[in-house]
């Protein structure tokens, strides 16, 4: 199991990058999961993360860049990343009259990443576990598009579901989970509130007991401390 950092969560944390990898390193991490591309040139970025020993296992690109900037794709491919991430949808995305259009232009962006012999998935958030009709929104989205699936197990919870039910539910799509951690709440617009690792609600540690995943990332949407959320969630990886 390789253990990664979503960058997203480390992004006011006002550190270079080099800086960034090398707390990333020091907190007993061995992967990073863009969100974003770093200024510095791909020989800077490859050998500042070559010599703290961390990986660029993916990124999270969103559809829009896909369609427009397909160069990017290029530039991540340049840093080793095989693995693409789309990481949000707005709710409306998904409304019935914009569902196919929805479909289509995932379909499009999976075949332009699979051109390009990489992999793309798609990151869930609470909205799209909802139900219309008898499926959930990601049931009907996994089973339109060949997208593989990126879980958001904080989310996951927030939603009211299983987060292990669903890795094994769609176990031969799952690349990687998002370890994060919700502390529930029906009056946060969202089912939860995200907080450090193990000071929330979701079943952490079951989870990677019963998912066989070799991607695990974590993330916390916003801390207030980067730096703290970042050693804490390392000694809680640390006796795994």
């Amino acid at each position: 199991m390789q253990i990664a950092v979503q960058l997203y969560s480390l992004r006011n944390a006002g550190w270079s990058f080099s800086e960034t990898i090398e707390r990333v390193s020091a907190a007993g991490f061995s992967g990073v999961e863009f969100a974003g591309l770093p200024d510095e040139p791909p020989e800077q970025v490859e050998n500042i993360c070559s010599k703290n020993e961390v990986a660029a296992v993916s990124a999270h690109v969103p559809l829009s860049t896909i369609e427009c900037e397909p160069t990017v794709i290029q530039e991540y491919q340049q840093l080793g990343v095989t693995e693409f991430v789309i990481p949000y949808l707005e709710p409306k995305a998904f409304d019935p009259d914009t569902f196919t259009v929805t479909m289509d232009r995932l379909a499009a962006a999976n075949q332009q990443i699979e051109d390009a012999g990489g992999t793309l998935s798609y990151h869930n958030h609470e909205h799209e576990l909802e139900t219309i009709g008898t499926y959930t929104i990601l049931e009907r989205l996994l089973s339109e598009t060949a997208l593989s699936l990126q879980l958001d197990v904080g989310w996951a919870t927030a939603a009211g579901c299983d987060p292990i039910e669903l890795c094994n539910q769609y176990r031969n799509r799952l690349t990687s989970i998002h370890l994060k951690d919700v502390r529930l709440d029906e009056t946060a617009p969202r089912g939860g509130t995200p907080v450090g690792l193990g000071e929330g609600d979701v079943a952490l540690t079951d989870i990677l007991q019963a998912v066989p995943v070799e991607q695990v990332i974590f993330e916390h949407d916003d801390p207030k401390d980067p730096a703290e959320a970042l050693v804490d969630a390392g000694d809680w990886f640390r006796p795994m």
